[in-house]
């Protein structure tokens, strides 16, 4: 394996290992929680009936991005993403 491959994996280990940290917390839980409620997690981001509704589709996606990035980090697979860097490299 690369060196630049093991930097990245050591990166994202320590990653998903603060941001466990972090939002596993009771504190960290309810942030967490609060932030799903304002990112239209579980609802759509969409509302037809706001004049400027595309706009402000695409901001709340944006929104929705943030927390998917925060969950998807926490709940990384690493052997997965190690397998797919290591098939990069070939």
């Amino acid at each position: 394996m690369s060196e630049n491959v093991d930097k990245i994996l050591e990166k994202r280990r320590h990653l998903k290992e603060i941001y466990s940290k972090v939002f596993s917390s009771p504190e960290g839980s309810e942030v967490l929680a609060d932030l799903g409620n304002r990112c239209f997690v579980g609802k759509p981001s969409y509302n037809p009936n706001l004049t400027d509704s595309v706009n402000r589709a695409i901001f709340n996606e944006g929104r929705r991005a943030i927390y998917l990035h925060i969950v998807g980090t926490m709940n990384l697979d690493l052997e997965g993403f190690e397998k797919q860097l290591k098939k990069q490299e070939e």
